[in-house]
């Protein structure tokens, strides 16, 4: 499944989902205030930057996505 592929309508549904979910969990943490905010957005941009790079060609079951 690449995201190309999916409905504009079922990608805003899943941006809402995650938006809802992150105002709960700031609202929860105090916005988080326990956490270096630069690291946690350094460390999830390299995640994210490694799963861009083999999103299209990978199953969420392969080997190396595990």
């Amino acid at each position: 499944m690449r995201l190309q592929n999916l409905e504009a309508t079922y990608l805003e549904t899943c941006r809402n989902a995650l938006s809802q979910e992150q105002s709960i969990s700031l609202a929860e943490t105090n916005h988080w205030a326990h956490v270096d905010r630069n690291q946690v957005h350094a460390d999830w941009d390299a995640l994210y930057k490694t799963l861009a790079s083999v999103i299209d060609t990978s199953t969420a079951s392969d080997t190396h996505i595990q």
